[in-house]
């Protein structure tokens, strides 16, 4: 053997362990299961992907190789994980080298390390997958099944198109500031969960939708899952100093799995009512790893936070780089998630403080800066159209106050607020808090650990409930006029914090199952949360899930296909709830100069320019506004670039009253094309 045979073994094997072959090809099996047997995948595509996912799960292994917290995960959670970790450092480094050079080159280097290496394993870890079979039910929720298996146009499925939109920017011009819905102006977003889908569609060859909802969030939310059931079985062995074999791990994962899709908050009234169909409340309380990719990636991450945190007294350098990795990529992720996670860990970190223990409050000392400086990178601040203020009366006080007088509440406002308020918290997390009372009072003075992490996630809780009652966010114009009320937004810190309180309050359950000293509560809790979850079972799997159907298809496929025809270079309409520009984006129509106002429903304009654009195009359409002005402002926004205006339905009309005005003319050979004269 030679020497520089003998060199590469030491450095492909080293901090290194075996390489599951099944366990890693269950996470490509299920990334393309899906759309592959609906037709939409072919033998390349799928090739493409498992290289793709080859390449990002390599980088991933040579970025948290070296973290023994993450290398002792199962290899089943943790390929998974280094397939995401991978995918979001290769995705960045996509934005500044656009070159498929760079996953090609890390496929091959895994498969040569695997070869010279010798650590493949052929074999699946079953105990692990049998803790996942409860997550499979997300998967087959309709309105992510319907955009994992094909086309669909509809704006009445909300956030879904922007966030296909975002991927088709990223894929198509690997910017931050320049979006294909609104060419030139910055995607603000939190834009991590779309930068690894974006790559793989470009890669790949695959559609934005396909690589975002067939790929990326089917692997996403089961990975999730499984890691938060490992993580919080591994978090009650070191919070309470238990032993546990393989056996008793598997079943606490299990039951961890089915906790999380099942222990969800309880409707009160309909349970009295006997309506068990609805007793599910679907409020701010149940938040599963499903619909927005932003949660879900920052639910993944901070379980995986939690762990680090957590597993030792101590950190080393690694582990505190590792730490402040996993909160930029939250912070990148889903601000409203990162705001209560970085509160409760900022708790933490001073309740350790009076132990001596500096480490976690160096750690998030050091890493605020990058975090908020990621931030602001991936969620441009510049030429925003919504601003923040302080005001008395927040969304909660407004929306409490309207729910007690629809439940006949009298009072006094503050009352009527107290009196809703006690009953959505006790709605929301009465059972988790009921956890943390019995665990307490049995763990005061006897486990410092616990306890402050029981406090710290309760604090974090009732800060992120501040910004619902006195944050005014909302969007204005040029001239300070209010465009759009915002405030409804801020209970996303709540849904956050209750993530985060229902992450803790599992390890807690094992807890009072299994070593709670007073045997009747550890029977009357066993009872207690298998009736809760017996009830809401039946509610999570009769409730219906369906969107509302698809609008007027036919009009999205005629555009398409005018656009494959046409090619235009730069396009314009008038957007609306119905006909919507963004959703063509996230089809591959693009790129936009403008496609409607917020105000109409259409379109995540937060910026002025974005949205000044929209109103001055609208005013060509507008016969109320002299004609020389309206030639003058088509002149201007031809000048621009604008080579295509978009008709629809809701639109047309205007449209043909400037034909006759002479302003626009149909392109020949498209039916809802024209263009300036």
């Amino acid at each position: 053997m030679t020497y520089m045979t003998v060199k590469m073994l030491t450095i492909f094997s080293k901090n290194k362990n075996e390489f599951v072959l099944f366990d890693f090809l269950f996470w490509v099996g299920l990334s393309v299961i899906f759309p592959a047997v609906t037709g939409n995948f072919s033998a390349v595509n799928m090739l493409h992907i498992f290289l793709y996912l080859s390449a990002v799960y390599y980088a991933g292994e040579l970025l948290l190789c070296k973290i023994s917290t993450v290398h002792n995960i199962p290899f089943l959670f943790k390929s998974g994980i280094y397939i995401i970790s991978g995918g979001i450092i290769c995705a960045f480094v996509f934005l500044f080298l656009p070159y498929n050079i760079i996953l090609y080159a890390l496929s091959i280097f895994l498969f040569i390390d695997l070869f010279l290496s010798k650590r493949v394993i052929f074999s699946f870890s079953f105990n692990d997958f049998l803790c996942l079979i409860p997550a499979f039910v997300i998967l087959f929720q309709t309105y992510e099944l319907v955009y994992a298996t094909g086309e669909r146009y509809s704006h009445s499925d909300g956030d879904y198109y922007y966030y296909t939109a975002i991927v088709e920017s990223l894929k198509t011009n690997q910017s931050l500031t320049n979006a294909v819905y609104h060419t030139g102006l910055p995607i603000n977003y939190s834009v991590a969960p779309f930068l690894a889908p974006a790559q793989l569609a470009r890669f790949s060859g695959i559609s934005s939708q396909f690589a975002l909802w067939g790929v990326y969030s089917k692997m996403l939310p089961i990975l999730c899952l499984g890691t938060i059931a490992y993580s919080v079985v591994k978090l009650y062995a070191i919070l309470f100093a238990v032993t546990l074999n393989k056996i008793s791990i598997a079943k606490y994962q299990l039951l961890t799995t089915l906790m999380f899709l099942l222990m969800g908050p309880l409707h009160f009234l309909n349970l009295v009512k006997l309506n068990f169909k609805n007793t599910l409340f679907l409020g701010e309380g149940y938040v599963l790893p499903t619909g927005s990719p932003g949660f879900a990636l920052s639910m993944l991450f901070s379980t995986l936070i939690l762990l680090l945190v957590l597993a030792k007294p101590t950190y080393s350098l690694v582990h505190k780089l590792t730490i402040i990795i996993f909160l930029c990529i939250i912070a990148a992720s889903k601000f409203a998630l990162f705001v209560p996670l970085l509160v409760m860990l900022g708790s933490l970190s001073l309740f350790w403080l009076i132990k001596k223990r500096p480490d976690l409050f160096i750690t998030l000392l050091v890493a605020l800066p990058f975090c908020f400086w990621i931030y602001r990178l991936t969620v441009s601040g510049k030429d925003s159209s919504t601003e923040l203020a302080f005001t008395k009366n927040g969304y909660y006080k407004m929306f409490f106050s309207s729910l007690a007088d629809k439940y006949g509440i009298s009072g006094s406002p503050g009352t009527k607020l107290l009196c809703m308020l006690a009953i959505s918290i006790t709605m929301w997390i009465g059972l988790k808090l009921l956890i943390f009372l019995f665990s307490g009072i049995s763990l005061f003075k006897k486990n410092y650990t616990a306890i402050a992490l029981i406090a710290a996630a309760i604090l974090g809780f009732a800060i992120s409930l501040l910004p619902g009652f006195f944050i005014d966010y909302h969007a204005i114009d040029a001239d300070r006029n209010l465009l759009f009320d915002y405030k409804f937004d801020m209970t996303q810190f709540v849904r956050g914090s209750i993530f985060l309180l229902t992450l803790i309050s599992f390890i807690f359950v094992l807890y009072v199952l299994n070593l709670y000293p007073n045997n009747f509560i550890r029977w009357g809790s066993r009872l207690l949360i298998f009736l809760w979850m017996l009830i809401i079972s039946f509610s999570f799997f009769m409730t219906d899930y369906k969107k509302a159907p698809p609008l007027d298809q036919a009009w999205y496929k005629e555009i398409k296909h005018d656009f494959f025809n046409a090619k235009p270079g730069l396009m314009a309409m008038i957007g609306s709830a119905d006909y919507s520009g963004q959703t063509l984006a996230s089809a591959g129509v693009h790129p936009w100069f403008c496609t409607g106002r917020q105000t109409d429903y259409e379109g995540f304009i937060f910026t002025l320019k974005g949205y000044e654009r929209n109103v001055l195009f609208q005013k060509i359409f507008d016969s109320t506004v002299l004609l020389s002005t309206r030639k003058s402002l088509a002149g201007n926004i031809k000048m621009q670039g604008v080579d295509c205006i978009v008709a629809s339905p809701s639109s047309l009309i205007k449209l043909q009253l400037a034909q006759r005005d002479s302003l626009i003319s149909p392109i020949a050979g498209t039916k809802w094309f024209y263009r300036f004269n």
